[in-house]
Order: structure tokens, then C-alpha cells, then sequence
């Protein structure tokens, strides 16, 4: 079966402005997909295990969000208050009242420090601090190291994530593609992605089946699924609980649960628009790094421009390639 490659992966989440439905789809019947969903799902559990810094900053869709913009808005220049609120504003993400509490989120955690160069005397500049970047660079390169699996010529920008200037490059080509991200029809999966530790929770229990995402029913032990997540065992019990109401699990007489077919296919378009993400942002920052658009620390080299994305992710060439 041929690929598509990484340029079409591209032209579909950045050549158009809608939802890639069809490259979503179009991914979930690629060669290797299930492997590549198996591995995506042990390896982000496997990471959370170790890292009380990684369960922080990724616990649930609002806070990986917050981490994401803070990392972005570093790759052109220091992240202030402003611009932090003005991206979210922009995105229609938060409010600036929201956005200046998770500013202080991230502070309080480590993940943002005061930079030490202060050009405003009007606002106090940050930077992403190097625990920040870590936690991001690891989380990332599981994420596209599953993407290869499918589409092979994505392995070469796995190691390339720890190199300062693709890193930045990658992160522009993230930040081009957030609008995207958040027009994402709701899906049966956000139930879980909106609570502490919701989604990996969800992982552990597409793993617990001879299949990915288990069909049938599977016995779960929430006492220690709540120990593995940080969390209490009353959070898992109320999460399942509000997923069986909603249709999403149901609980079985003999006490095991059982996937519903709904959040089957929703875990599915998950991964495969995340694979498709990560293999589009690779190409992306390879195409940045390659061009020389990109200077030797990775600072954006771009124009001027009034979005705050498009000062966070601009770069002299946005055109889109085309297989």
C-alpha cells in the first residue's frame, strides 16, 4: 500500500481552512494504524508514570492547551500577559481573566520563568523554562514516533525535536495549525479529554482488550487506575459513571465495562488526526529548518503581521506543498 506522504499531509491540514475529515479518515485505513495507536497510547502512559510534570501540564485538554500556547508564543520572542490573553482571545479559547490565571498556572509549576531580558517596562516578559521544554519534547516525539509507524518518512524528525531551531520550526507549524485543532467537531472522547486525567484514563481502558480500542468487556480496577493517575478513586468512579450515562461505556451486571462503539471510532479519529497533525508539522519544520527560515537558535524570522498567531507561527514562505 503506498503512503501519502508527509506533504499531503500537510496540503490537507494547512492547505484548507476547514476540519480534514477525509484525511482523518483516509489515516485510520493506512497500514500500521492500529500498531501505531497501541504504541501512542502505552507510550503516553508509560511517560506519565515517571513524570509528575508531564501528569501537570497534560492532565486534561485546558492545561495542555495553556502549555501548547506558552510554547508557542516562546518560539518568536518572550510570552508576556498580553500576548498570552491575546492569543487566547484570538482563538476564543478564554476569557483574559482565565488566561491570566493560567499564566500563574504555569509559573507556579516551574514551566514559566521571568526572562532575563526586560525590554517593557510596561510588562514583565517569561520564557519557557527548560523543564517546559522537556516535558514538550518527550510528549512530542512519543506522538510522532507512533505518526511514523504509519508514515515512515516521519521517524528522521523524531530525534530532530531536541535540536533548539526545529523544535521553534515545529512549534510555528503547530501554532499555524491550532485553529484547525479547535474547530474540531466535539467528539465522544471529550467527556474524558475535559477531566484530570480523563484521556489516560481513557487509554488504559482501550489497552485493557485484545484489540484497540477493546471490544467487549473488559474488567478494570479503578483503585489502582487511580493510584497510576494521581487522582482519587471517587474521580474515576464519577468519570466512568458520566460516560456510561452518556452512552459511552456501559456497565456490565458482572462488573466489567464495555466501550461503546461511538467512543471506539471517536478514540480512533483521535489518533488518526493526531498522526496526520504531527506528520504535517514535521514536514512543516523540515521545510522551515531546510529553507533557512529559521535562525541558529530558532527564533522566527518572519514579517510583520497583527495575528498573534501569525507572529507566533509566520514565516517568509507559507506556501503550501503539493505532491
Amino acid at each position: 500500500m503506498n503512503r501519502p506522504g508527509l506533504a499531503y499531509w500537510y496540503d490537507q491540514l494547512y492547505g484548507r481552512g476547514d476540519y480534514p475529515e477525509e484525511a482523518v479518515t483516509l489515516m485510520t485505513q493506512q497500514q500500521g494504524f492500529e500498531e501505531a495507536c497501541v504504541a501512542c497510547a502505552q507510550g503516553n502512559l508509560a511517560l506519565r508514570a515517571p513524570s509528575p510534570a508531564l501528569m501537570r501540564a497534560f492532565r486534561d485538554s485546558s492545561r495542555t492547551f495553556y502549555a501548547m500556547f506558552a510554547l508557542i508564543l516562546d518560539a518568536s520572542g518572550p510570552v508576556t500577559l498580553s500576548t498570552l490573553q491575546a492569543l487566547a482571545a484570538e482563538l476564543g479559547f478564554a476569557s483574559r481573566g482565565r488566561a491570566a490565571a493560567m499564566m500563574m498556572y504555569l509559573r507556579m509549576i516551574g514551566y514559566l520563568e521571568r526572562s532575563p531580558e526586560q525590554t517593557n517596562r510596561r510588562s514583565i516578559s517569561f520564557v519557557a523554562s527548560p523543564k517546559l521544554i522537556a516535558v514538550h519534547d518527550r510528549f512530542m516525539q512519543n506522538e510522532l514516533a507512533a505518526a511514523a509507524l504509519v508514515e515512515p518518512d516521519a521517524q528522521v524528525a523524531v530525534s530532530r525535536l531536541t535540536e533548539p531551531a526545529f523544535r521553534r520550526a515545529h512549534l510555528r507549524v503547530m501554532g499555524m495549525g491550532l485553529k484547525r485543532l479547535l474547530l474540531a467537531p466535539k467528539a465522544a472522547t471529550t467527556t474524558f479529554a475535559e477531566r484530570d486525567a480523563g484521556l489516560a484514563i481513557l487509554y488504559q481502558i482501550a489497552l485493557s482488550g485484545d484489540v484497540y480500542p477493546a471490544r467487549g468487556p473488559v474488567r478494570l480496577n479503578l483503585s489502582e487506575m487511580a493510584r497510576y493517575h494521581g487522582v482519587s478513586r471517587a474521580h474515576v468512579t464519577r468519570l466512568l459513571r458520566d460516560a456510561a450515562q452518556a452512552e459511552l461505556l456501559k456497565a456490565e451486571a458482572d462488573g466489567t465495562w464495555t466501550m461503546a462503539e461511538t467512543l471506539r471510532n471517536a478514540l480512533s479519529r483521535l489518533h488518526a488526526f493526531s498522526f496526520a497533525a504531527h506528520c504535517a508539522m514535521a514536514h512543516g519544520a523540515m521545510r522551515i529548518v531546510g529553507e533557512g527560515n529559521a535562525s541558529d537558535n530558532g527564533r522566527t524570522s518572519g514579517g510583520h503581521t497583527t495575528s498573534v498567531i501569525g507572529k507566533a507561527a509566520a514565516s517568509p514562505d507559507e506556501t503550501v506543498v503539493r505532491n
